[in-house]
């Protein structure tokens, strides 16, 4: 008899041990992660330029946006939409008018970061940040994250730039030089010339080509004018 009434007992004592696990957050290995980030990405300092920013209004500020290898690879490759790994960064500053700058320009035309005033990160990950296009926001101010009615914002506004996967920063444009300081071209029909030259000559004086020198040849000089063409 007495082993009979113990079964009721275990079988409430289970069952309320069943529902603990249930309701504790992530014992389960089931707790939902945030809709943003709310870590720094380490080593965000030493990622490479996007491009820059300079925002009036209410914002009044300096931007410098920064990627990680993956974020940069895509926007050299032009891939659309970025792939999962992508983190793009954005340190914004006041900007304050430089004083010994003016001074040496002579007149107010200098300005330069002033304090730091947040950083902004966009990381992809198509799978825990499905229900946000893919991306995770985050916002940090003083080392803090916002929280989530601050964050709530970020969607609704980045969806205005669906057209190239929420991201509003485009690649700033920039041209390559070689070891001499000269311009090669790299697009277009200017790039096809400097190929048809460049096969023409052996043993190049420097990577690019155009200082090489061949006595009685005109297409020396035809290649050191091709290749001085900046290219986009």
């Amino acid at each position: 008899m007495r082993r009979i009434m113990l079964l009721p007992v275990a079988v409430a004592a289970l069952i309320c041990i069943v529902a603990s696990i249930a309701s504790t957050p992530g014992r389960a290995g089931r707790e939902a992660a945030p809709a943003y980030v709310t870590q720094i990405p380490s080593g965000y300092r030493d990622w490479k330029l996007i491009s820059v920013a300079h925002e009036e209004g209410n914002f009044h500020s300096f931007a410098a946006v920064l990627g990680n290898d993956i974020a940069v690879k895509a926007y050299r490759d032009g891939t659309l939409p970025f792939p999962d790994g992508t983190i793009i960064a954005a340190l914004h500053y006041s900007h304050v008018p430089s004083d010994p700058n003016n001074k040496a320009f002579g007149q107010p035309q200098s300005f330069v970061p002033g304090v730091p005033t947040n950083i902004q990160f966009m990381v992809k990950d198509s799978t825990r940040y499905a229900a946000t296009g893919g991306w995770g926001f985050a916002h940090f101010k003083d080392g803090k994250p916002a929280d989530a009615a601050f964050m709530k914002s970020c969607f609704p506004c980045h969806e205005k730039a669906n057209g190239t996967d929420l991201v509003f920063t485009h690649y700033a444009p920039r041209v390559e030089r070689r070891d001499i300081g000269c311009l090669r071209v790299l697009t277009g029909e200017e790039k096809i010339r400097y190929e048809t030259l460049e096969s023409s000559f052996a043993d190049p004086a420097c990577s690019c080509g155009c200082s090489r020198r061949i006595r009685g040849d005109s297409r020396a000089t035809r290649l050191q004018r091709t290749c001085n063409t900046v290219g986009a």
